[in-house]
């Protein structure tokens, strides 16, 4: 499941990543991220992943460790890349 997440937000398919969280999922960001959560239910943490996509031009994350089983869940190290998007400011 967490390949399969990977490579739908790395294609930017919104709508298979949501297929692939259980509707009571709760997901905990890690320490130091500036929205701490936890996001309990899929649609709260939809919502947190649509804010993250909107923030970016183009985003990509890539596992940088093997994948951990600890039975009901599995670990990862990951890495992200993103474009920041460019703002045109103008002053009066």
């Amino acid at each position: 499941m967490l390949k399969a997440s990977i490579a739908a937000w790395n294609e930017g398919d919104m709508d298979a990543l949501r297929e692939l969280n259980d509707p009571e999922v709760i997901a905990r960001s890690v320490e130091g991220w500036p929205e701490p959560g936890p996001y309990v239910g899929r649609e709260a943490l939809m919502r947190q992943w649509k804010q993250q996509r909107e923030a970016w031009d183009a985003d990509t994350i890539e596992p940088i460790s093997d994948f951990i089983d600890l039975g009901d869940r599995v670990a990862a190290s990951s890495s992200g890349v993103a474009q920041v998007m460019a703002l045109a400011l103008t002053s009066r």
